[in-house]
């Protein structure tokens, strides 16, 4: 038997047509921050490989801390939108932030540089079409004069 809040929280997720682009994560997750001043903050947490910023949403004033991290591999792009509900979630439901009695901290994409490759692919798949045996997964490699990123992922069609 799961938990009522648990079961009210999955009833609550929403279906979608589309994935979400790194800008609509982002334009998202300042949206929040903005029309909830006190319960939400957006910070900059870092830089991409391509210098590109990396944003973390800290929600609520728990006593226990949890990261949520989205898209750590841009061939995974269901992310973005579970960062995007969690986030909104936790900004509009003071009973919510209180039962899970933690402090969120919410980063809306880990790799925006892969993720915006994948970009061409992603925002015109369905959540709900999208499986691993509909795509092939190619690496794609970029090299600068600095240190090097780690490969990301861009699926290519099958067929």
């Amino acid at each position: 038997m799961t938990d009522p809040l648990l079961n009210d929280e999955l009833d609550s997720v929403p279906d979608h047509d589309r994935f979400a682009t790194v800008d609509e994560i982002t334009a998202a997750l300042t949206r929040l921050a903005a029309d909830h001043p006190g319960v939400a903050s957006l910070r900059r947490v870092g830089s991409s490989a391509l210098g590109e910023p990396i944003l973390c949403l800290s929600v609520g004033d728990g006593p226990r801390h949890a990261l949520v991290g989205a898209m750590p591999h841009p061939n995974e792009p269901i992310g973005g939108l579970t960062v995007i509900h969690l986030a909104t979630r936790l900004c509009e439901s003071a009973a919510l932030r209180e039962a899970t009695g933690h402090t969120w901290h919410i980063v809306g994409c880990l790799d925006p540089d892969g993720t915006r490759l994948n970009e061409g692919w992603s925002p015109g798949r369905s959540p709900k079409r999208t499986t691993a045996g509909t795509s092939t997964v190619r690496r794609v490699t970029s090299r600068s004069s600095g240190p090097s990123p780690s490969p990301t992922s861009a699926p290519t069609s099958t067929g």
